[in-house]
């Protein structure tokens, strides 16, 4: 008798898959469908600060050649704050939520109530290349 092989979750075993649990407020919570290319690190950062999320809650990170699963959302928030700061963008409303839940309660990450754009204590001028894990370094 000749076995089907059911396909693997992830079919590159070598790389890291990054999901986001999505809040659809009455219709549930659920990890957002990717495609395999589209569901690395990068991707999900540049897809955060466009607003391509409803409302974000964690993001998730496993690899299954290395055999480990973790929340990466306190990663991630970081991240997104200092891609903001580069790009000198405006932070979604619903992306902005996400990074003040996510971020270290540190004055230094913290995010103002208002979604309006993050600066993290940079001055006009500044080098945004300063920013390192969401803290403006000398």
């Amino acid at each position: 008798m000749r076995k089907t092989m059911t396909p693997p979750l992830v079919p590159s075993r070598d790389g890291t898959v990054y999901l986001v649990l999505d809040d659809f407020g009455e219709f549930g919570r659920a990890y957002r469908e990717a495609q395999e290319a589209q569901a690395d690190r990068q991707t999900v950062l540049a897809d955060l600060v466009s607003g391509q999320y409803e409302h974000p809650l964690r993001v998730v990170a496993f690899n299954t050649a290395e055999g480990w699963a973790r929340d990466v959302s306190a990663e991630i928030a970081r991240e997104v704050l200092a891609r903001v700061v580069a790009l000198d963008n405006e932070l979604p409303p619903h992306v902005h939520e996400f990074v003040e839940r996510a971020s270290p309660k540190n004055p230094a990450v913290s995010v103002s109530s208002a979604p309006k754009p993050v600066r993290l204590g940079l001055n006009p001028g500044d080098d945004p290349s300063r920013v390192r894990d969401g803290i403006v370094r000398p």
